[in-house]
């Protein structure tokens, strides 16, 4: 049954998700037992994946709850009781459960994702850009897990006042990968990001936010059958904590949402790897528009 075919993702209260908890997670435990502390709260969301009659195959819970090591300032999201029926494991159910909570959060303003995660599921939650923190420890009754985390950025249209700020962060990106102070100079124009850039036309700029902190933005630009993503640049205070996974993951999604067959990238070629992890190709190169003896890596992404 690849992709789950005539199952929907629906908000649910906390009763309708315990009895599968009880049947997947907790064999033999009632689902009346099977209450998490934070169920019921008012932020509290559950997830479930039902049929067209109703049944449900699939669940997953979000509450606020502070995240393991991180200062009580965070906005920390707990996902606890995923799961879903052994006859659709591998159809995509999880994924698509994972997803919802993601732009849960998003629409929340952003902040961290973080779950107890069993050791045997931690290839699902890797693809889904989830990072392991710590050691391996195990809960009594249930296995071994680690905690994993994931940085969910709230991503907004850039505003006109923001072209001298985001100029700023482009540069203060470009400059990690160590180039002198002469050569970033040379960069300035084609890096600044000016307010006829932010007043509409065929670019888009799209700023990534966490918990109202600006962390980063992209810029595409429509082409025939493609989609340009000409810039992609992360604070470097936020590098590392998968925002840059977060720009890419939406440009991509636009692209595929305008129709477009493919996402094309120019990258610096410092952050070539960043962009075969994400899963587009190497596709030749081109003349760097700063210096003519430079050649910048072209990447492609196919979206159908």
């Amino acid at each position: 049954m690849s992709g789950a075919p005539g199952l929907s993702i629906a908000r649910v209260s906390a009763a309708e998700v315990r009895p599968l908890r009880s049947a997947v997670l907790r064999p033999g435990v009632p689902p009346e037992r099977l209450v998490y502390e934070g169920d019921e709260a008012p932020d509290a969301v559950h997830f479930a994946a039902r049929d067209a009659n109703g049944d449900v195959h699939g669940i997953a819970s979000l509450c606020r709850e502070p995240a393991p090591r991180r200062p009580p300032e965070v906005i920390a999201w707990r996902l606890r009781g995923m799961a879903t029926t052994p006859a659709l494991r591998g159809a995509g159910v999880g994924r698509r459960l994972l997803r919802a909570c993601f732009r849960h959060i998003r629409g929340a303003r952003g902040g961290l994702l973080w779950c107890n995660a069993r050791v045997v599921a931690l290839g699902f939650y890797e693809r889904l850009g989830l990072d392991r923190e710590g050691q391996v420890f195990d809960i009594p009754g249930i296995g071994p897990h680690y905690v994993m985390t994931r940085w969910l950025a709230h991503l907004r249209p850039a505003r006109i006042d923001e072209a001298a700020a985001l100029t700023s962060l482009a540069l203060r990106s470009k400059a990690t990968w160590g180039y002198s102070a002469d050569f970033l100079q040379r960069c300035e124009p084609e890096l600044a990001v000016t307010a006829d850039d932010l007043r509409g036309g065929n670019r888009h700029v799209v700023v990534a936010e966490v918990q109202g902190e600006r962390v980063g933005f992209h810029a595409i630009e429509p082409q025939a059958g493609e989609v340009l993503l000409d810039s992609l640049f992360v604070d470097p205070g936020w590098m590392g904590r998968g925002i840059g996974r977060e720009l890419f993951e939406h440009a991509a999604g636009v692209a595929a949402r305008l129709g477009a067959a493919r996402l094309v990238a120019i990258s610096d070629p410092n952050a070539a790897g960043f962009y075969a992890r994400m899963g587009a190709r190497p596709d030749g190169d081109v003349t760097s528009p700063v210096d003519a003896d430079r050649r910048l890596p072209r990447f492609v992404l196919e979206l159908c």
